[in-house]
């Protein structure tokens, strides 16, 4: 009995820490032990029973040989039997019935003796079985217990896959997204890549096409990924005028036929004066020249066949110089027209916006 309720006391120490099926197993022998008590509990009542029952048969006995004893004493008065007989019979009988006495009163005391350690030995049982039903109920409570804390693990562990789940759908979301952009990146890359040799080529041909003029009149440079085609305003226009002369319109109708083999690049035209106010009738001040200056090239362009839709003409008057008005050389620097060729970057920016 102490070896099961020590090993009840660790299986309930231990349930924390065993799984379902040892505590369902434990559960079970409890079950089995409470069982088996109340079956021992069942034979302890009734051989007490059995032994209560003897011990009434045994008084029944005795008083029925008290009984017998006064019935012989009687005969013995009645048949006027001579008195040493009787004395002797008397005797006789009394021997045995006090021999039937003793022994029945010895057998009553260990009766009542083995009654007694039934009672105390079933008392125990009792006991016991009282501590194995609430052994098994606080089983029973941690088991449900243990059984809410499964649930509930289950419950994290489920949302713990579905959270990875979610997580591994957000890593192959943005690494595709990631490749998505890289590609994108390439393909910019190789775009500008493209557009970049498309400008130097442009150069380069601009460059040849142009070589009669001298450096004074006509530069050709790459910068930012543009050609600046910078024109003297000796090569184009009179002093104070912002009509082409011969010598301009044919730089203008050369350089037209370059571009009209390179449709897919746009056109900026820009007219730059020195900070001399002009003092011509025809024009309110350098922005209006500037501005004009602009435009006769840009329909001299038109005329040779550039699309119109690919030309820009503006003016920046004086306010741009590339040396200082404090010379004679470098006011003549400043009074120049620049033609800005830039990559048509429409494809550039539909990758950019997505």
């Amino acid at each position: 009995m102490k070896i099961y309720t020590t090993t009840l006391i660790l299986l309930l120490g231990l349930t924390s820490c065993v799984s379902n099926k040892k505590i369902a197993e434990a559960t079970a022998t409890a079950d089995q032990r409470v069982k088996d008590c109340a079956s021992e509990k069942k034979e302890l009542r009734e051989e007490n029973l059995d032994q209560r029952q003897r011990i009434v048969e045994l008084e029944a006995t005795w008083k029925q040989m008290i009984r017998d004893t006064m019935a012989y004493g009687e005969q013995y008065r009645s048949a006027n039997a001579s008195r040493s007989d009787m004395t002797i019979l008397y005797d006789k009988m009394k021997e045995q019935n006090d021999a039937l006495l003793n022994a029945t009163s010895s057998e009553k005391q260990i009766l009542a003796e083995e009654l007694g350690a039934k009672e105390t030995a079933l008392l125990i049982k009792e006991r016991e079985l009282a501590r194995l039903e609430k052994d098994l109920k606080a089983l029973q409570s941690n088991l449900a217990l243990t059984d809410g804390k499964n649930v509930q693990l289950l419950i994290d562990m489920r949302e713990r896959e579905l959270k990875a789940e979610e997580l591994q759908r957000d890593a192959k979301m943005l690494k595709y997204d990631l490749q998505q952009r890289e590609n994108r990146v390439n393909e910019l890359e190789s775009i500008l890549d493209n557009r970049d040799r498309q400008i130097d080529a442009l150069r380069i041909k601009i460059k040849n096409e142009l070589m009669g003029y001298k450096e004074s009149e006509l530069t050709v440079v790459e910068k930012d990924s543009k050609v600046y085609i910078s024109l003297s305003q000796q090569l184009l226009f009179a002093s104070g005028s912002a009509y082409l002369d011969t010598k301009g319109r044919k730089a203008i109708q050369q350089l037209a036929a370059v571009l009209n083999k390179n449709p897919e690049i746009l056109i900026t035209v820009e007219g730059h004066t020195d900070n001399v106010a002009i003092k011509s009738g025809n024009f309110k001040d350098n922005w209006d020249l500037s501005v004009l200056r602009a435009t006769s090239i840009v329909r001299e362009l038109v005329k040779g066949g550039v699309s119109p839709t690919r030309v820009t003409a503006s003016g920046r008057s004086e306010y741009f110089p590339i040396s200082s008005n404090t010379t004679v050389a470098g006011k003549a620097n400043n009074r120049r027209t620049e033609i800005i060729l830039s990559p048509n970057l429409d494809e550039v920016w539909r990758l950019l916006g997505n």
